[in-house]
């Protein structure tokens, strides 16, 4: 089995994949350490990044047979098509509210590198930050909600969601 978490930046992907790939005995691969292990650097145009997104993804699905994959957020989805007509790939955006990716919001440079912006500074544009941090929510969520199911953290603990995943796909 495999297992793709689709979300927007900052909503718990890559920590919520790899509390799953651990209770269950999978693989855990991040999508944007490996891209950067490649690479060197984060990709470009967003088409030819997502392009070349799912030509890595088809490999690791190949490669490993029971797998969780935290997406980097995918906005051109024609490439992925495959991916959500395989029944032995399980796809779910990872969602929450404005409020609780702000507390978790983390900045990268082009590279990936990890900003530290004091948090005096969010909280005083805090309201710029959540009307894009909405945005983001409403256009990504858009994208994927007629694609695949969606798995809400709101008010949960990691614990609790990958519960959830796991009952509602029935992992263990």
């Amino acid at each position: 089995m495999k297992i793709l978490i689709f979300g927007m930046g900052n909503i718990g992907k890559s920590t919520v994949g790899e509390l799953l790939a651990r209770k269950i005995g999978y693989d855990f691969i991040d999508m944007d350490t490996k891209i950067k292990e490649k690479y060197g650097t984060m990709l470009g145009f967003q088409y030819e990044r997502d392009e070349l997104r799912a030509e890595m993804i088809a490999s690791w699905i190949q490669e490993n047979e029971n797998v969780v994959i935290a997406l980097s957020p995918i906005a051109y989805l024609d490439a992925y098509e495959d991916f959500f007509e395989d029944s032995d790939i399980i796809c779910f955006d990872l969602t929450d509210r404005a409020e609780n990716i702000f507390k978790r919001l983390e900045f990268t440079d082009d590279n990936d590198n990890l900003l530290h912006i004091p948090q005096s500074y969010l909280n005083k544009h805090k309201a710029y930050y959540m009307h894009e941090i909405q945005a983001d929510f409403d256009y990504f969520h858009t994208l994927y909600a007629s694609k695949m199911d969606s798995i809400s953290m709101d008010g949960k603990s990691l614990d609790e969601i990958v519960e959830d995943i796991c009952k509602k796909y029935k992992l263990v």
